[in-house]
């Protein structure tokens, strides 16, 4: 919400399509962005009720690593039934050992990749070659469609330095410590992936007695 306040809100105020918004509703629990043609633009929170009642064309997942579940997935797709031309899109970063269900969905789009497509679901990744040197410019480069535009090369070289010298410091902004850190925030390497298993467990009720 303070991201969406503090920033992304200012950015379309000031553009063109500021010319559009009717109004900006701040209130806790049902902010909104209204615009003159009928179209809301609004935060959801993680809770699998949270798309209850609403109908959604388009819901974004913002930094999907660090959703615990698929509670969100299973709020916004009741919300986009009745609609004609729904989309969700998931967006992060690669994520580590907890990240199970956007890991689920990054296997499922590289799947769909290697079988030439034929799915409703298209992926789109930038990462690093596994065997590329995580301190080489052209590394960054062939990984970060960002790098030049709202982040330079003296700035990952300087990142790279202090993760390489902090190994067990979290510096002042949060991101994680050592070149595992560096790995993931920047060159979207899983570097810790979830250990799938497909274990099958007795269940909880007795066939017998659930029958």
């Amino acid at each position: 919400r303070e991201k969406w306040e503090d920033e992304h809100v200012p950015v379309i105020e000031a553009s063109p399509l500021a010319l559009a918004i009717a109004r900006v509703r701040k209130t806790n629990g049902s902010e909104a962005v209204i615009f003159h043609n009928g179209s809301i633009q609004r935060l959801m929170a993680s809770g699998t009720s949270s798309g209850h009642g609403k109908a959604l064309d388009l819901g974004v997942v913002d930094e999907a690593f660090a959703q615990p579940d698929d509670r969100l997935e299973q709020a916004m797709k009741p919300a986009m039934r009745t609609r004609p031309q729904p989309q969700m899109w998931v967006v992060s970063t690669a994520g580590d050992a907890s990240s199970t269900w956007f890991h689920g969905w990054c296997d499922a789009g590289r799947a769909t990749v290697d079988e030439g497509g034929g799915s409703s679901v298209a992926y789109f990744e930038w990462s690093a070659d596994p065997d590329a040197d995580p301190g080489d410019p052209a590394t960054w480069r062939s990984c970060m469609p960002a790098l030049g535009h709202t982040i330079t090369v003296a700035r990952l070289v300087s990142r790279l330095e202090k993760a390489l010298a902090n190994p067990d410091e979290v510096d002042d902004e949060g991101y994680e410590p050592g070149l595992p850190g560096f790995l993931r925030g920047y060159m979207n390497r899983w570097v810790d992936p979830p250990q799938l298993t497909h274990e099958v467990r007795p269940p909880e009720i007795a066939p017998e007695v659930w029958m």
